[in-house]
């Protein structure tokens, strides 16, 4: 094949001398040949990668050793919330732990904490001070009454992992250059896709360490996942070509399929995508279409069982494994979230966009992504017409603190016209909206939200009360508190939030801009009993 390609791209070059095609047909054809070499070397490498990429099944005794808790969830195979982080501040995690028990109906709610060694002390003092320690209720209605709370703090989790094969090969791109930002390559980037076997829980809600709970995560607990291996909220405003290179991926799934194929005995072929036996490689899945619309795993919710018996712990790990046998090729974007988009592609139960409204984090947002949520809004909240003009005139007064020329072209509508209807946009030499970013980033659905994520680099435990009270666009989102007369509501009020001040009565449908405030408030609700300053925080 390859002698071929070679006469084929000599007799091209002679073409070219002789001048019997035109330069574009060669220019094309020349390319053709480049592309068809480079599909060749993908196709050898993942033959490669097949033959010496050996199967490492996850037995059921794995996590049996090596992880250290406090206090052991033994018996517990009902619903567990986990969180985990390589972190020495243990606030973050109070943080999620306590806003989860305030809102709260359920009875018994457990808690598994994977922390450094560093983290653990500290969040083993916060849990018995100011969480085991609530006085006793028993005076109050039954309603009223909090839930009982296990929390486990468990070290050695890190270990464990890196004891797995694939965390072994990725870690051999430590001192490499092709990964960028090298806390992706941690072992606590991948600890949620083997929380069921650690766990061996019925149900396990992952949580990343920023978020902040509002609703209710009994609701979770019950819900039917439609026999799917866990459920995540979608995210159209990106799709899996970002994350991935489409044709090395596929001659990677190809080259594994044969591999499989070749096996013989109780792992023959003809047996399907359905259960194999524990020595057996799960064969690899159709690709997705690269325009399928990505999900984010700061919020997953893991089917256990389902999850264990097809195997998808092994699944992400031959992609990470793929990963680093493609020169780095493979994944355009990230570490964990490709694997993980391409094994539960059209295989997740999609959860209500309520349970991870994100970005909060972030100081801006981009034209589709404010495109996305306007015209979601619109759909939902009949006054979101007039409460949109509200929040760019808002976005652009507090534009004004970064950019006096951005502001007032923001104030003239002109960088608004296709969300709005105003004037033609200006053009884009003058413009500094031009490329879409709107400052600051305004989130319009969060009185509706029951999990917000503050995901992005603006971190809320990073700033202080003052910071919190007048947030400018670099200090992180604001957050719109209130349903606009839609359908949608906020989650209803809980007499166990202990934590959380009653809410602004001025905030209205009557005077809609005294709802929009900082989104890290309602983080800071949480730990304001704590007596932390902003700088023992950061320490």
């Amino acid at each position: 094949m390859a002698r071929a390609h070679l006469a084929a791209f000599l007799l091209l070059l002679a073409g070219v001398e002789c001048g019997h095609m035109s330069k574009t047909s060669k220019k094309k054809q020349i390319q053709h040949l480049k592309e068809q070499r480079m599909m060749e070397r993908s196709n050898m490498r993942a033959e490669r990668s097949a033959k010496k990429t050996m199967y490492h099944p996850i037995a059921a005794s794995w996590a049996a050793s090596g992880i250290e808790c406090e206090a052991p969830l033994s018996g517990t195979d009902d619903f567990v919330v986990a969180l985990a982080s390589d972190d020495a501040d243990p606030v973050p995690i109070f943080a999620a732990i306590n806003s989860t028990l305030t809102n709260t109906r359920r009875r018994q709610l457990d808690f598994v904490a994977f922390v450094s060694r560093d983290c653990a002390p500290k969040l083993k003092a916060l849990v018995r001070d100011h969480i085991l320690s609530y006085p006793d209720d028993s005076h109050l209605p039954k309603a009223m009454r909090r839930a009982a709370v296990r929390v486990s703090v468990c070290v050695g989790l890190d270990a464990q992992l890196r004891q797995r094969p694939a965390m072994r090969a990725l870690a051999m791109l430590a001192n490499s250059t092709r990964v960028k930002r090298k806390e992706l390559l941690s072992s606590y980037n991948f600890a949620a896709f083997y929380l069921p076997h650690v766990l061996q829980a019925r149900r396990v809600l992952y949580m990343d360490t920023d978020v902040i709970v509002r609703g209710d995560v009994h609701e979770l607990a019950q819900m039917n996942l439609d026999a799917k291996p866990a459920a995540a909220v979608e995210d159209c405003t990106q799709v899996l070509r970002k994350y991935i290179d489409f044709p090395l991926a596929e001659a990677y799934r190809a080259a594994a399929y044969r591999r499989v194929q070749a096996v013989t005995g109780d792992c023959a072929i003809g047996r399907g995508d359905g259960p194999r036996p524990a020595t057996c490689e799960p064969l690899p899945r159709s690709m997705p279409a690269n325009d399928t619309c990505v999900f984010n795993r700061g919020v997953l919710l893991l089917n256990g069982e389902i999850w264990r018996r097809e195997r998808m712990a092994e699944r992400i790990e031959r992609l990470v494994v793929d990963f680093v046998h493609s020169k780095g090729a493979l994944f355009r974007a990230g570490v964990s979230q490709p694997p993980f988009l391409l094994a539960l592609a059209n295989h997740y139960f999609k959860l209500g966009q309520e349970w991870n409204v994100r970005g909060l984090g972030r100081d801006a947002i981009g034209e589709p992504e404010w495109l996305n949520i306007a015209g979601a809004m619109r759909a939902s909240y009949p006054k979101y017409a007039r409460a949109e003009k509200v929040l760019t005139d808002h976005m652009a007064a507090v534009a004004r603190l970064r950019n006096a020329k951005r502001s007032s072209l923001l104030l003239k509508k002109a960088a608004y016209a296709r969300t709005t209807g105003g004037p033609a946009v200006v053009p884009k030499s003058v413009n500094p909206y031009a490329r879409g970013d709107h400052y600051p980033y305004v989130c319009p659905n969060a009185a509706a939200a029951k999990i917000l994520h503050f995901n992005g680099e603006v971190k809320p435990w990073r700033m202080s009360d003052s910071t919190v009270a007048h947030a400018t666009p670099a200090e992180g989102a604001l957050c719109f508190w209130t349903d606009l007369g839609g359908n949608a509501t906020r989650p209803p009020p809980n007499p166990n939030r202990r934590h959380v001040e009653a809410e602004d009565a001025e905030c209205a449908n009557s005077d809609i801009r005294k709802c929009l405030r900082s989104c890290a408030r309602e983080w800071h609700k949480y730990v304001d009993d704590l007596g932390l300053s902003h700088e023992r925080r950061a320490e």
